[in-house]
């Protein structure tokens, strides 16, 4: 049987309204979110385009943190096998107990072009790299 509440008062009542005014207030802060996000990915690709026409890798603000340019790769394997085989050859096969975990195998990418050490050809992995702004925050987690 269906019990429809008839006052205003009950408890039933005031805490259904205040659970609407919640998720109210929650999709307003979302949609709040979502436009900060937006703002913030538009600025970040200017700044990227202005540090790097600059030629500036990094710079610091008193009070705020270091901005510097980053670039990370997202690789996509081609040939499973080829690449398999590549990573024991190379030493690393260690990332890779017969499936690849791509986010080691960024990592491990990363690595060795940071050492100036082979990575795998092209035939065996499509690599796309992304260069963005990045900061440090200088006073962990204070945000004025």
């Amino acid at each position: 049987m269906e019990m429809i509440a008839k006052t205003s008062d009950s408890r039933s009542t005031i805490l259904a309204k205040r659970m609407y005014e919640l998720r109210t207030q929650k999709l307003e802060l979302e949609t709040q979110i979502n436009g900060l996000d937006a703002e913030l990915d538009q600025i970040r690709t200017e700044l990227t385009e202005v540090m790097s026409e600059l030629g500036i890798q990094k710079f610091a603000l008193d009070g705020i943190g270091t901005f510097y340019l980053a670039t990370s790769i997202y690789p996509k394997i081609s040939d499973i096998d080829g690449m398999i085989g590549w990573l024991d050859a190379n030493g690393v096969g260690n990332i890779a107990p017969r499936k690849i975990h791509v986010p080691s195998l960024k990592e491990m990418i990363e690595t060795r072009m940071a050492e100036d050490k082979p990575v795998p050809s092209a035939d065996l992995i499509e690599m796309t790299s992304e260069t963005s702004v990045r900061l440090r925050m200088s006073k962990k987690g204070e945000i004025k």
